[in-house]
């Protein structure tokens, strides 16, 4: 009888596994980032590393750029939404003050995070000079369903400048090398969850990481706690 009930664990366990990766779509699964850096950065840092990460994934640059090279931030929104009519998986580096100009394509953004789309964002920051802001009055603080991640310091601290509030998942501090690239925590989350995402339905990867994050006794759970130990 043990071995039964044993034998039926093991069995359950990888059928659910298997159904979970059935539920991405097959081949290559396109994963699309909007960043605020500029198209060189792009390039040399972060598509080498999510491309490291995921040999399965397509990483696609869904930025707008200048003349210069320069990213476009007020044609980030559009893009965003535009984004999440076909990609899976969605990264914005970028947040910033709701108002009444975006308000209404923050409400669109969020109704299309349902099902098979993940949304991953950082927190965003105030610009130098002026007073930080909590997230419920930034534009990804109206887009319920995103993962929000912010970046604490080397003594575990929230960098001061950064919008914050509990709509955010967790904030992490980022490896060095990461930070000299000019990446931030929401990438580092990006490069780590592309190695498991398929282990987890779509749908079922939202509820677990924010079921994690209320019973989890730190405060800030970093990433091995999400997925675990490499």
């Amino acid at each position: 009888m043990t071995r039964l009930v044993l034998f039926t664990i093991c069995w359950l366990g990888l059928f659910t596994q298997f159904n979970a990766q059935a539920a991405w779509a097959t081949g290559k699964t396109k994963v699309g980032v909007i960043s605020k850096l500029s198209q060189a950065d792009f390039q040399k840092n972060l598509a080498p590393t999510f491309e490291s990460k995921c040999t399965q994934c397509e990483i696609v640059n869904l930025t707008a750029y200048d003349s210069n090279g320069n990213a476009l931030k007020e044609k980030i929104w559009p893009t965003l939404n535009t984004a999440l009519d076909e990609y899976a998986i969605v990264m914005v580096d970028y947040n910033e003050k709701l108002t009444p100009e975006n308000q209404g394509i923050a409400q669109e953004i969020s109704k299309k995070l349902v099902g098979d789309k993940l949304l991953i964002a950082s927190t965003g920051e105030s610009s130098p000079g002026e007073p930080t802001w909590p997230l419920k009055k930034s534009f990804m603080g109206h887009v319920p369903q995103a993962l929000i991640i912010g970046q604490l310091t080397e003594r575990e601290r929230l960098l001061p400048s950064l919008f914050y509030g509990p709509e955010m998942l967790t904030a992490l501090r980022l490896p060095r090398d990461m930070e000299e690239k000019g990446m931030g925590a929401a990438h580092f989350f990006l490069a780590r969850f592309l190695g498991v995402f398929k282990q987890r339905e779509p749908q079922e990867w939202v509820s677990y990481l924010r079921n994690l994050r209320a019973n989890h006794r730190k405060l800030w759970p970093d990433l091995g706690d999400f997925f675990g130990s490499r």
